[in-house]
């Protein structure tokens, strides 16, 4: 990975969402029930909110994304 790469066209909340992710999907262990409730209403909301009416483009993330704050919008 290359973990110095930016993409200017991420926005800097979605970066540091899929960096979160991608951090505990390595992490080993369990969730306790409160952090599982947690990431359950995330995961419904940000599900309705951006994903449920619209057509999703989907596009292959191989790398970490890596945001420069000068040109995050």
């Amino acid at each position: 990975m290359n973990k110095g790469r930016i993409v200017s066209h991420i926005r800097q909340e979605i970066a540091a969402y899929t960096r979160a992710c991608e951090r505990l999907l390595s992490k080993e262990g369990t969730l306790n029930e409160d952090e599982r409730n947690l990431l359950d209403y995330y995961v419904r909301e940000l599900s309705r909110e951006f994903l449920s009416d619209q057509p999703t483009i989907r596009v292959r993330y191989t790398e970490s994304v890596a945001v420069n704050p000068s040109s995050a919008t």
